[in-house]
């Protein structure tokens, strides 16, 4: 029985656009420093640079670019810099791609549209021939219907007579009051146990499939070649949906993490359980091996 006390001390800093919403403060470096029972165990390094975005080797004279977005998992939430998802297969690229890392914690792929959208993609300005990567687990469907307790501080989108629109950030009003209503029931033991508010049914899944369909779309006439895959988490519960259904017409990889040994699926911090630098080795193998067959 393990009676350990753990706590974290973070200096990580954010700030708000007003097209894509939060995101880590620019050309920073924070910390994170983990304790069990008052003695510090691990440290992270979060370097963000003066776009916004997570570290990746800088490269000269390349010109074919792989561009990640997605939430914590990509961005690598309690790994360093270069035990990144991204980091790593930049490594093991041998420097024949400019590698991006857009993804940061809590986020899907609306931040990513709206960035688009708005021509927040100067970072990518020597950029030729671009491989978007998105790494795709279900909570993201949640996010981009604005049903998780986090997140008021990103762009809302509707899909309405066929077509996205941006309607501003999930705090705007009056959405913001379905934001409290919501924030209520979670808050209330007995309530909460009759009326679950973050479940997702299909118009999610149509508002999410839109939103992946638009980011082809939009992002396509900004470079001389664009090609996408989505990675698929495998091991989550009720896959078969409509979104993986989308997803499985598309370029993808499916990861089979049964491989994975399960100390490394999770990191062993109480209230983190994102993988270890080991599970992002392991997956950083499979991913480069399926680009140079790309």
């Amino acid at each position: 029985n393990d009676e350990s006390i753990y706590h974290i001390d973070s200096n990580i800093d954010y700030t708000i656009n007003a097209n894509y919403g939060y995101h880590p403060k620019r050309n920073k470096i924070f910390e994170e420093k983990f304790y069990k029972n008052q003695n510090l165990f691990k440290k992270i390094t979060y370097t963000v640079n003066n776009y916004g975005h997570r570290i990746s080797p800088d490269l000269d004279n390349v010109n074919d670019c792989l561009l990640f977005h997605g939430g914590s998992i990509v961005f690598g939430q309690s790994v360093n810099d270069n035990e990144t998802l991204p980091y790593r297969i930049s490594e093991k690229l041998n420097d024949n791609f400019l590698v991006f890392n857009f993804a940061f914690n809590g986020y899907g792929p609306h931040q990513f549209l709206a960035k688009i959208e708005n021509n927040y993609l100067e970072e990518l300005n020597k950029c030729n021939n671009l491989l978007v990567i998105y790494f795709y687990i279900q909570d993201h469907i949640g996010r981009v219907a604005g049903k998780r307790s986090w997140g008021d501080k990103s762009p809302r989108y509707i899909y309405d007579q066929n077509k996205l629109i941006n309607k501003g950030f999930f705090s705007d009003y009056p959405f913001k009051l379905i934001m409290k209503i919501r924030k209520n029931i979670r808050n209330s033991f007995s309530i909460s146990k009759i009326i679950n508010i973050d479940s997702v049914d299909l118009n999610d899944e149509k508002l999410f499939i839109k939103l992946i369909d638009d980011i082809e779309q939009k992002i396509n006439p900004k470079f001389n070649q664009v090609n996408f895959l989505y990675i698929i988490w495998q091991h989550e519960k009720n896959l078969n949906n409509a979104t993986y259904q989308k997803l499985k017409q598309k370029k993808n990889l499916e990861i089979n993490f049964l491989n994975i040994p399960e100390k490394f699926k999770r990191n062993g911090i109480p209230g983190d359980n994102h993988p270890t630098k080991e599970f992002y080795e392991i997956l950083s193998k499979e991913v480069v091996k399926y680009i140079n067959n790309f």
